[in-house]
């Protein structure tokens, strides 16, 4: 039974979770996603902040404004991406990105 649940399409991991191991750990297993997310959010900008400051600035005297300006630039790019539910509409770019990197 578990294998033919966890076969279907577009499963998420905490329905994959839920045919392992039962609804007595969902909510379990959900708090650490978002746990997970947001440590993974965090560090994102934190390098999206050090990159622009490197490329575009350049600058060894930080400030709370240079790092205020930092995070705003970060989270004008990050945050509309997170809007974005579905990828599928960027896979037709992921192969020519993958050979320029």
């Amino acid at each position: 039974m578990v294998d033919e649940e966890i076969g279907k399409p577009g499963l998420g991991f905490s329905e994959v979770a839920r045919s392992l191991t039962g609804e007595r750990s969902i909510k379990f297993i959900k708090f650490f996603l978002i746990i997970m997310q947001w440590g993974c959010c965090a560090s994102y900008i934190l390098f999206f902040m050090e990159f622009i400051e490197y490329a575009f600035f350049n600058s060894y005297e930080q400030t709370w404004l240079h790092e205020l300006i930092y995070i705003c630039l970060a989270l004008c790019v990050i945050l509309p991406m997170s809007l974005i539910d579905n990828f599928a509409k960027f896979a037709r770019f992921s192969v020519p990105a993958s050979v320029l990197n």
